[in-house]
């Protein structure tokens, strides 16, 4: 949010979605692929907010971030990306959209992309405590509304080799779980 800010400031006043994208590619440069896409995502959802707040400029305005992002992050459920997980640890890592495409990156072009995100891949593997599960479609729909086949990340047989759990280890981690959570602050 921080270069939608600082480009949206340079820009003035209340620029239309493509300057602010075009701001934004020149500012991060074509080799950081994760934080492009993330801002590309981020202003196509402003421009969703900008319908009912007004304009761009004030969906922005509406953005609220923690005070300390680097905080530990506490007890529940948590919807990250691969870079906001650095240093935390998480019983559980859940991996959407383990697709060609996803993982790695359509923009991740060159050998020294594709390395990055093997490595990002890596990293949020080892945030797990207890476990890692993946997700990945037949087929997918485009933003245009269209149904289109994937395929498979050329990474996914290599991360299913090496996951042991199956659903009913899964299952039984969470009932396990769930009684520990019934049972605190239970008189002795």
């Amino acid at each position: 949010m921080n270069t939608i800010r600082n480009v949206l400031s340079a820009l003035g006043g209340d620029p239309a979605a493509a300057a602010l994208r075009e701001g934004v590619v020149a500012s991060l440069g074509p080799n950081d692929v994760d934080t492009l896409a993330e801002a590309m995502d981020a202003i196509d959802q402003l421009e969703d907010l900008a319908g009912t707040s007004g304009s761009i400029a004030a969906a922005v305005a509406n953005v609220h971030e923690p005070a300390d992002p680097d905080a530990p992050i506490v007890a529940g459920i948590h919807l990250l990306n691969a870079h906001t997980g650095k240093g935390q640890q998480f019983d559980w890592v859940i991996i959407p959209g383990l697709e060609k495409g996803n993982v790695p990156s359509f923009l991740a072009r060159t050998a020294a992309e594709k390395e990055e995100e093997h490595r990002v891949l890596l990293v949020m593997l080892s945030r797990a405590r207890h476990g890692v599960m993946i997700t990945c479609a037949d087929s997918l729909i485009s933003r245009k509304n269209k149904p289109y086949s994937t395929t498979q990340s050329p990474w996914q047989d290599d991360l299913r080799a090496g996951i042991h759990a199956n659903a009913q280890d899964v299952l039984e981690h969470i009932k396990r779980l769930s009684s520990q959570t019934l049972n605190v602050g239970s008189a002795p």
